[in-house]
């Protein structure tokens, strides 16, 4: 587990500097995934979406913010801003290796949002979730008529399973913490 002591050996000026700051940010994260189902629960199931996809971008921060500022000053030139680099931090390969999430939305489902959190469909689902536009055709395309309950589920466990495998374990919070998202898992996979 990681230290004050670990911190101090970092080169200064990372994102996260800090056992502490890091404990935040892993509340932070439970917090938003737990808001998520709460409004799935409640039938918001677009909003959940956007929330999940929220939290995997505070998780790859957090994972990152450990080692570096996210790289330039300005905002467009910083990878914590960069919404779709976040989805592909947040694609470890571990995320796709464990039993509990194939188990909970199939190999196929699994797949899918990790190709799409490597080549944007991700992001542009996360735009989708939380706004409404007007379609080639002409029609408008609300949140509500993209996502489903089996694709807000599918996202929000996955959001689950990469925080647990891209941060739980760096500190005891983040151990102890976890349980409380390992309910939201079986909860939420039992639906």
């Amino acid at each position: 587990m990681i230290s004050d002591e670990f911190f101090s050996k970092l080169p200064q000026g990372a994102l996260l500097e800090s056992v502490q700051d890091f404990n935040a940010a892993c509340k932070h994260i439970v917090l938003l995934l737990e808001e998520s189902e709460f409004i799935y629960q409640r039938g918001g199931y677009s909003t959940s979406v956007f929330i999940a996809i929220t939290a995997i971008e505070e998780t790859a921060k957090a994972n990152f913010g450990l080692f570096t500022s996210g790289g330039a000053h300005k905002r467009k030139d910083n990878i914590f801003y960069d919404h779709h680099s976040k989805h592909k931090i947040g694609a470890l390969p571990t995320v796709a290796m464990g039993t509990r999430l194939q188990a909970a939305i199939g190999k196929d489902a699994l797949n899918e949002i990790m190709f799409a959190a490597h080549n944007k469909d991700l992001l542009k689902l996360r735009e989708n979730s939380l706004y409404f536009e007007k379609t080639e055709s002409g029609s408008i395309q609300f949140p509500r008529d993209i996502v489903d309950q089996e694709l807000a589920r599918n996202i929000l466990l996955y959001a689950i399973e990469v925080f647990d495998d891209s941060i739980v374990g760096y500190t005891q919070l983040s151990i102890d913490i976890s349980k409380r998202t390992d309910v939201l898992f079986k909860r939420i996979a039992a639906k």
